[in-house]
């Protein structure tokens, strides 16, 4: 998926969620994403699954979602609706 259409996905997905997209440090919506190849990321001394990185443009919180689960995103149109 690429980042453009990742992020729109991850914006439709976020909102039928409820997931709050404002950053919890700053409370802006100001995000960045960095995208890993499909390797796991080594966090510490633990492998952790694959994920979309995201970064608070304005105070650089990162939080990250697990990218199999944003990936598979087959009930979320790209404007937010729930598709049947």
């Amino acid at each position: 998926m690429s980042d453009a259409n990742a992020g729109k996905k991850m914006q439709a997905h976020f909102a039928v969620k409820g997931v709050v997209v404002s950053c919890p440090m700053c409370k802006t919506e100001r995000w960045g994403m960095l995208q890993k190849d499909d390797e796991a990321l080594l966090i510490g001394l633990e492998k952790v699954p694959p994920a979309y990185v995201l970064i608070c443009m304005n105070c650089g919180f990162v939080r990250m979602h697990v990218r199999d689960v944003l990936d598979d995103l087959s009930d979320v149109s790209m404007n937010g609706e729930v598709e049947p």
